[in-house]
């Protein structure tokens, strides 16, 4: 597997990268266009991606991190068949040798579902493996779900 980091993404990486989330994330927040991903993706400020391409050149993992409303933020996707090798630990402590500190989101709301049906499995525990903390009080709701922000700060 091959490391490569950017600032922007290729048309064909996007939508790798786009088909990867609709796999792996709950179908709720599916991407259904590539006009969707790239609005998604333009409203970012400052982006950092980093795509672990396989032997065959496909993207199995990517993590990107950006400024929204003056905050370091990030997001992270490793297909189901990288997982368990370490890739997203690897990533995460990358990105936290860049930044003081990471915000992001995570699902609340249990049983989810991805596109082919499989449950959506909750990164919480992940995340407060790799030093994140859950704030709780910081609920993002929508019609179809409810995420919980959590923070990495450096130090803590």
């Amino acid at each position: 597997m091959q490391l490569i980091t950017k600032t922007a993404l290729s048309h064909n990486e996007k939508e790798a990268i786009r088909q990867l989330w609709n796999v792996e994330y709950p179908s709720v927040i599916a991407h259904k266009t590539p006009a969707s991903f790239d609005a998604y993706l333009a409203a970012l400020e400052d982006q950092n991606h980093a795509l672990v391409i396989d032997e065959n050149q496909v993207i199995q993992a990517w993590f990107f991190d950006f400024v929204r409303k003056s905050e370091r933020n990030f997001a992270m996707i490793v297909s189901r068949k990288a997982q368990g090798r370490g890739l997203g630990k690897t990533l995460i402590n990358q990105a936290q040798t860049h930044h003081s500190n990471l915000n992001g989101w995570v699902v609340k709301t249990k049983g989810l579902l991805r596109a082919d049906g499989s449950g959506y499995p909750n990164p919480k525990d992940f995340y407060l493996k790799c030093g994140f903390t859950i704030l709780e009080d910081q609920i993002w709701k929508t019609e179809a779900f409810e995420s919980m922000k959590i923070r990495w700060t450096s130090g803590h």
